[in-house]
């Protein structure tokens, strides 16, 4: 049996002990405060979760059958990345062939933010389009792309959006500089259900 002289230690102890690792472990009514701290803290953290900018080529997320006059082209998979930062677009033909990009707001080339592409295919093909911006329903990028030869082609891509089901999808080409444009491709895409 213990003395009252060690019962009185071990309840101080136990005391202490509670007084000090329950004072941490107490949980306490969240302020208006913490609830802004937190939420500052997330999108510092997330930085493009909120912003508009990174939001808007949001309506080409998702899976799609695309269609050029009425016949299947492909399917495309576009997905958001890095945190919302960023798209990346999985492309394939109907014969299997593949291209991929990747989308982001670029925000040290241009005064305001602008949207750019860089797109690869298993052809060897590239493509750079750049000061992409929403307008009127559409997102519209201006690029180019390189002749055998090693001359610039100017280019134009147009994503409108059509419908939460539907984008149209219009890449034009000039071989004259600019002075003229000829449709390249015209793909609608249809959300996968």
């Amino acid at each position: 049996m213990r003395s009252p002289k060690t019962r009185w230690r071990s309840r101080a102890w136990l005391g202490a002990f509670v007084l000090v690792f329950g004072s941490i472990a107490a949980p306490r009514a969240l302020t208006a405060q913490d609830a802004a701290d937190a939420a500052a803290t997330e999108r510092a953290a997330w930085p493009c979760r909120d912003d508009g900018a990174s939001r808007e080529f949001d309506f080409w997320i998702g899976t799609w059958d695309v269609y050029v006059q009425g016949q299947q082209a492909g399917t495309n998979v576009v997905e958001p990345m890095l945190g919302g930062c960023a798209l990346l677009e999985n492309w394939t033909n109907v014969r299997g062939r593949e291209g991929k990009s990747f989308n982001w707001v670029d925000r040290v080339t241009f005064r305001t933010p602008r949207w750019r592409q860089m797109w690869v295919d298993d052809s060897g093909n590239t493509l750079d389009y750049y000061d992409g911006h929403y307008d009127d329903g559409a997102m519209r990028f201006t690029g180019h792309t390189f002749s055998p030869a090693g001359d610039s082609i100017p280019q134009k891509l147009v994503f409108y959006d059509v419908h939460p089901d539907t984008v149209r999808q219009v890449f034009e080409q000039s071989n004259d500089e600019g002075e003229s444009w000829v449709v390249t491709f015209d793909g609608l895409y249809v959300r996968r259900r």
